[in-house]
C-alpha cells in the first residue's frame, strides 16, 4: 500500500492495514516488544506499510503544527488492544501479544473476524471504528519540553559543530577519538571522525564516524551508506557508525547490514536518546548547556 492508496482510504480500512502490520510486527519481533521497536519493524519491513505512509506528516487545521496520522491510528490501535487484553503491556511500555493473539495469521483473510472474536471474549464492546483525530494534541504535548527544545538546537548546528558533537558521545562511550583523521573540516576520504575502541584485553577495532546534520525528510538512502564503506576501505576500518538528525531509508538499512562489516545506524531520535543517557553538554536533570546555541 502507497501512501496515496493510504490516503484515500476510509478510517477503517486504514485501522485494519495499521492492525494487521502491529500484530505482524510484533509476531516478528517475538512476540513482546516497545512501542518504537513495533514502529521501527513496521516502517523498514511490513510488507503492507510503506516506509513513506510511516514518515508522512500532515499539518493540523487547528494549531498548524505537523503530526503523523500513522502514529496516531497505531497508538490509537495499541489503546483499543490494550482495552481488550488483546495486547497486554508486559513491562512498563513494553507490550506483549496474548497466546491467542499470537496464534493468529495476520494475513488471512479472516484475521479481523478472529480480532473481533478474541475482544468480545475479553470485552463488551469496543472502540475499534472510533475517529482518533481528537487525540492529535495530546499525542503532541506527550513529547517532553527537553527533547523538544534539543531536537530544535540539533537542527541549528552547524556541520561542523555537529560533527564535534557526534564524535563527542562516541567519545563518552568509550571510543578513542583519533585527534588527527577527520578532525579538520574538509573531506577528509569521506569520514567525519575515527576511532579505537578495545573490545576485549587483546583486540582493538577501528572505527570511522560519519555525521550529517540533514533535515528530518531529507532521509538518508542508500548511496549514502556504500559512499561511507568506501571511506572506511581507506581507512581499513572494521566499524562505522552513520549519526544523522534526519532517519534512514529501508535500503539504507539494508545496505548497513550487507557485506562482512556492518554499519550501526543512529537516527534523530535514538541520537537524542544516546544525548542524554551519555550526558553530552547535558545534565543529569536534562538542562541542555550553552554547547547548542
Amino acid at each position: 500500500m502507497d501512501l496515496k492508496t493510504f490516503n484515500n482510504s476510509n478510517t477503517t480500512e486504514k485501522y485494519e492495514a495499521i492492525n494487521r502490520a502491529t500484530v505482524r510486527a510484533l509476531q516478528d519481533l517475538g512476540g513482546k516488544a516497545s512501542r518504537d521497536e513495533i514502529i521501527e519493524r513496521i516502517r523498514n519491513y511490513d510488507p503492507i506499510i510503506s516506509q513513506e505512509i510511516v514518515d508522512h506528516k500532515k499539518k493540523a487545521k487547528k494549531t498548524g503544527n505537523y503530526y503523523s496520522e500513522f502514529r496516531i491510528k497505531f497508538g490509537f490501535n495499541l489503546s483499543t488492544h490494550l482495552r481488550n487484553r488483546t495486547i497486554i503491556e508486559a513491562e512498563p511500555k513494553v507490550y506483549q501479544l496474548s497466546d491467542e493473539l499470537l496464534k493468529l495469521d495476520p494475513d488471512s483473510p479472516n484475521f479481523e473476524e478472529d480480532i473481533l472474536k478474541l475482544e468480545r471474549e475479553n470485552q463488551k464492546s469496543t472502540l475499534r471504528d472510533a475517529e482518533a483525530e481528537q487525540e492529535e494534541e495530546d499525542m503532541q504535548d506527550s513529547v517532553p519540553e527537553w527533547r523538544k527544545e534539543l531536537k530544535e538546537r540539533l537542527f541549528k548546528l552547524d556541520p561542523y559543530k555537529f560533527e564535534t558533537l557526534c564524535k563527542k558521545l562516541l567519545s563518552n562511550m568509550n571510543v578513542d577519538i583519533d585527534d588527527k583523521i577527520g578532525m579538520s573540516y574538509t573531506n577528509d576520504g569521506g569520514v567525519d571522525g575515527f576511532g579505537y575502541l578495545e573490545t576485549d584485553e587483546l583486540r582493538t577495532e577501528r572505527i570511522a564516524i560519519q555525521a550529517k546534520r540533514w533535515a528530518e525528510d531529507n532521509l538518508v538512502s542508500s548511496p549514502e551508506i556504500d559512499k561511507f564503506r568506501g571511506a572506511m576501505d581507506k581507512y581499513n576500518a572494521e566499524y562505522g557508525v552513520f549519526i544523522t538528525t534526519s532517519d534512514f531509508t529501508r535500503g539504507a538499512i539494508k545496505s548497513s547490514r550487507s557485506g562482512t562489516r556492518m554499519i550501526t545506524l543512529i537516527n534523530g531520535e535514538k541520537l537524542m536518546d544516546l544525548i542524554v543517557k551519555y550526558q553530552v553538554y547535558v545534565h543529569p536533570s536534562i538542562v541542555i548547556e550553552d554547547f547548542y546555541k
